[in-house]
């Protein structure tokens, strides 16, 4: 999600009040964000902590670039099935270098 914005790893720890090395951990999967930080990031990209935090942890294999148009185009909320991709991209985007 980070990089689908065209933010760097920078850019993204300067809107959550973080250092680039803790972003850089967090996507190589070596450390984790604390909940505070969870809640920043979930606010930033306007989902849930919990589906931030999903244990499911299945990636589902979509190119998320046409459903990030539908959602804009549709000028509604995600559905639920929505979100669970976009959680899933999310974990691809943490651990992503």
């Amino acid at each position: 999600m980070r990089m689908a914005r065209g933010w760097t790893q920078q850019d993204f720890a300067d809107r959550i009040c973080k250092s680039r090395a803790a972003v850089s951990l967090w996507e190589a999967g070596i450390r984790t964000p604390g909940f505070k930080t969870l809640a920043r990031i979930a606010e930033i990209f306007q989902v849930s902590v919990d589906l931030l935090v999903d244990q499911n942890n299945q990636p589902l294999e979509t190119d998320w670039a046409p459903l990030m148009q539908a959602m804009r185009s549709a000028h509604r909320p995600p559905s639920r099935q929505e979100l669970a991709i976009l959680v899933s991209l999310v974990r691809q985007f943490m651990k992503e270098d």
